[in-house]
């Protein structure tokens, strides 16, 4: 289901409220931020939230246990983002016959997770791969995934950060007719002619389980 946001942000001068004619300006901006962020948290909350499903949408599905790459992988003791664990995620993926290619698959990381990956040896070490994964020291693309960065990633009950990884058909967004994702609904309030208005309206679920993954990582054993 949607969810429904506004932001009034309130002008004390009429003129400040001048300077919400350029597109550029700190209100506009800020507003614009914002929309953004509420859209990663709604996007981000789904990932690991109960999806509904059926005709009605009402019957609950959690993501199962099966597709979890736990903090444990392999012979390694707790372990932050490695390698082996894409690999694992890799794995479920493929099993679930997800065509890497036709179907790109994102990692959505945080900088702990970044760095725990610079420091294994087949993410900086051209003998492992043809290409170089660092780019401009950042990770883009690796073992078929694209990544993204977000601060913004949710821990589990033991404190372990939630690392997520689909394929795109396996998420969907959905936005309100009034709202593109590239630009927010900011407007001036010239009724009350103190206002900078923002408004969005978006939804986000989880498709198919099996496109999927979630990845647990010990952010302490950085």
């Amino acid at each position: 289901m949607p969810n429904d946001f506004e932001l009034n942000q309130l002008i004390d001068s009429f003129d400040r409220l001048k300077l919400l004619v350029d597109p550029q300006s700190s209100y506009v901006l800020n507003a614009h931020y914002a929309a953004n962020r509420t859209i990663d948290d709604i996007i981000i909350n789904s990932f690991f939230a109960t999806a509904m499903t059926g005709e009605t949408g009402t019957i609950p599905i959690t993501l199962p246990a099966a597709q979890q790459v736990v903090v444990t992988q392999g012979s390694a003791s707790n372990t932050n983002l490695t390698v082996a664990k894409l690999r694992a995620a890799r794995k479920l993926l493929r099993q679930a016959e997800v065509d890497l290619d036709a179907d790109p698959v994102t990692v959505v990381v945080s900088a702990s997770q970044e760095d725990s990956l610079m420091q294994e040896a087949q993410m900086i070490d051209l003998d492992y791969t043809d290409m170089p994964v660092l780019v401009e020291g950042r990770i883009h693309r690796f073992m078929g995934f694209d990544f993204c960065h977000s601060e913004r990633l949710p821990t589990d009950g033991s404190g372990y950060r939630r690392i997520p990884c689909f394929a795109k058909s396996g998420m969907h967004v959905a936005f309100g007719k009034t709202f593109r994702p590239t630009s927010p609904a900011v407007t001036i309030c010239r009724a009350c002619r103190g206002k900078a208005y923002v408004m969005l309206s978006v939804g986000a679920t989880r498709l198919e389980e099996k496109k999927f993954v979630e990845i647990k990582c010990d952010e302490t054993m950085s």
